[in-house]
């Protein structure tokens, strides 16, 4: 993911920053055939890719370093594909031999959530909101996918929603000390899983869309940081995008939204109920606002990262929104009573 920039000066940097961009500049102008203006390093957020800002006398891209070349091959793969159906996302110019790092196009400054923060819920805000909504579906049901280029997990099946069970126990759950049946909570992990994974309508799932990975250019946009996609519930990137926890989507535009998604997604399925896509859409967003807290706990809790952290009382707040309004919860007592404590423990950063 890459959000606001941060602009280098090679001169005030210490000894090691200095090297490290000076070596990419030497990088870019021998191996790349690039004369190199400036470089403009992208602070990392919850990967380990290095992305640089580069621009030309007559241009401006992205460059991203990163040593694991499977998750390299499937954002490339991707990246590539959608393009060819018109899909908002990063031009790819160029890939490596070794596969290790590639040249995209620069997909702008801001991010939605920038956007969002700097503008309120302007007209010019919600219209965007909109926009990434029909892009989205452009994006999740776009025939022709070559499922065996995902990275990692070709679906979002009962083991990856254990998993994030598991990451939302692990670094959120267990770090506040509550006290709760480990069988009985695991139990339920397994029944949870096993009928979300059987719920409908299914499509190419972003995974991760929320407004950090959507770049604003003007009034276009452009997706970023799919390379975890999948197969998976469509339900998923919706809940994603507007129960995001820092964006703070009002009640009354997060149900405009659903209803605004809900509406295409039954065009494009007439079979698919309005019964069952509710039904989706309450699951997956008791797994979605899980899930965001374990990564709130590990990369915020644990590996102190501030941006986290400032999100952890807004997604305390969302869990309130589940405990109060979701049905389905209360066929599941014990996580119930763990999302309660969760919700409800007032955390020192």
């Amino acid at each position: 993911m890459y959000s606001k920039i941060s602009t280098i000066n090679i001169l005030t940097l210490p000894t090691q920053n200095k090297l490290d961009l000076n070596e990419i500049i030497l990088e870019l102008k021998n191996n790349w055939n690039l004369s190199v203006d400036s470089v403009k390093m992208i602070p990392k957020s919850g990967s380990e890719r290095e992305n640089y800002i580069v621009e030309t006398n007559s241009n401006k891209f992205v460059f991203t370093k990163n040593n694991d070349v499977s998750e390299n091959e499937s954002f490339i793969y991707f990246s590539r594909f959608l393009k060819s159906k018109n899909i908002a996302v990063p031009e790819i110019i160029k890939v490596a031999k070794d596969k290790k790092s590639y040249l995209q196009s620069f997909a702008g400054d801001a991010t939605l959530l920038d956007v969002r923060l700097s503008d309120g819920f302007s007209d010019k805000v919600i219209s965007l909101y909109y926009k990434t909504l029909d892009e989205l579906f452009k994006f999740q049901t776009v025939e022709n996918i070559d499922y065996s280029k995902c990275f990692d997990f070709k679906e979002f099946n009962s083991k990856l929603i254990i998993h994030d069970l598991y990451y939302f126990k692990n670094y959120f759950l267990d770090i506040l000390n509550f006290p709760y049946s480990k069988v009985e909570l695991l139990n339920e992990f397994e029944i949870f899983s096993n009928e979300l994974q059987k719920l409908k309508p299914k499509g190419l799932m972003f995974r991760d869309f929320q407004s950090r990975n959507i770049m604003i250019q003007g009034n276009s946009l452009c997706f970023i940081d799919f390379q975890g996609a999948m197969l998976g519930n469509m339900m998923y990137d919706l809940i994603s995008l507007i129960w995001q926890a820092k964006a703070e989507i009002p009640e009354n535009l997060k149900t405009k939204f659903k209803e605004y998604y809900f509406q295409k997604i039954q065009t494009y399925f007439p079979a698919v109920s309005y019964k069952e896509l509710n039904k989706s859409y309450e699951y997956c967003l008791i797994i979605r606002l899980l899930q965001v807290l374990g990564a709130y706990g590990f990369r915020g809790l644990i590996q102190k990262k501030q941006h986290f952290l400032e999100s952890i009382e807004n997604g305390q707040k969302n869990l309130n929104y589940i405990l109060d309004k979701s049905e389905v919860l209360d066929k599941f007592p014990t996580l119930k009573s763990c999302i309660n404590h969760c919700a409800n423990t007032k955390i020192k950063i």
